[in-house]
């Protein structure tokens, strides 16, 4: 794993580094290019107040079983790749049950690890779109971590979660030291720094301008 260094005025990653004003620029960036993040943010916390509240879904929660179809929908179609959403919703409506207790599962968790575990259990979700499922259900406790995070930085994407751990406490970090030098949230439809604003900047910092835009 890429061990971090928090500096006065940078982070440094191996073999990656960013100044504080570079998770301004980068997370606008992104913000940018994925306009539809807030709107799937707010949808993730409509599941997670009034769908998941629910112990299980019976035949008569048709609406809220066509949310979570769609909630699966909009991350992936967001991740790059919404082929894979449809093999995670096939079975449906009836296998709708087994991911909404997973989600339930995963929000209950105090540990980031065993989150991650509840949602790979489900059939076509690996690491990847696991935990860009969690980082909308919970912007401010979850991160994604795909294959470009992965591979530049070092955290493993292994399922029992250690490298995911790493990388929320690496971003936690960052997110306290951008908050103890009182650096502006650059986005008017939040107010302030949130784990999932951290991973998204490095992730723009690391794409660059040319790489392919797909999360894998």
């Amino acid at each position: 794993m890429m061990p971090i260094r928090l500096l006065d005025s940078k982070v440094e990653f191996v073999p990656l580094v960013m100044t504080v004003s570079d998770f301004t620029k980068y997370l606008l960036m992104g913000i940018e290019e994925d306009s539809e993040t807030f709107r799937i943010e707010d949808r993730g916390q409509e599941l997670v107040q009034q769908t998941l509240v629910k112990n299980t879904l019976s035949d008569d929660d048709k609406k809220d079983k066509q949310e979570i179809k769609e909630f699966v929908e909009d991350v992936c179609k967001w991740g790059g790749y919404r082929g894979i959403a449809t093999r995670v919703n096939e079975g449906y409506p009836e296998k709708t049950n087994e991911i909404a207790t997973a989600f339930r599962d995963a929000c209950a968790k105090k540990d980031v690890r065993e989150a991650l575990r509840c949602v790979v259990k489900i059939k076509h979700l690996a690491v990847s779109f696991g935990s860009k499922h969690l980082r909308f259900l919970d912007p401010e406790k979850y991160v994604v971590l795909d294959s470009i995070i992965s591979e530049k930085l070092g955290y493993p994407r292994d399922e029992e979660g250690d490298g995911y751990k790493a990388f929320v406490d690496d971003c936690e970090q960052i997110l306290k030291m951008l908050k103890e030098q009182n650096v502006p949230y650059p986005c008017k439809e939040r107010t302030e720094w949130r784990i999932a604003d951290i991973e998204m900047a490095i992730y723009r910092k690391i794409r660059g301008k040319k790489a392919p835009r797909k999360r894998s």
